[in-house]
């Protein structure tokens, strides 16, 4: 995930902005580019975000768990 964010950023297309409740959590804005470039972002990230509050404590616990797997996985896409 953070790769992804990294490319975007990095574009124009996203800003970043410490989350207020919790100073260890980063939060992710489209910025004006970002939003033109992609219009659609918004609403399939929010209903991810919407299952993913559904799932049981044990489930998203696990996806927590898995992201710095996927962090290392994406890592590498920086560099393509």
């Amino acid at each position: 995930m953070t790769a992804l964010v990294n490319r975007l950023a990095k574009s124009g297309y996203v800003l970043r902005a410490t989350d207020p409740s919790d100073g260890r959590a980063t939060l992710v804005q489209l910025t004006a580019d970002g939003e033109r470039a992609w219009p659609s972002a918004g609403p399939p990230s929010s209903r991810v975000a919407a299952h993913i509050e559904t799932l049981p404590p044990e489930h998203r616990r696990a996806l927590a768990d898995a992201l710095p797997a996927i962090e290392f996985l994406t890592a590498g896409l920086d560099n393509t």
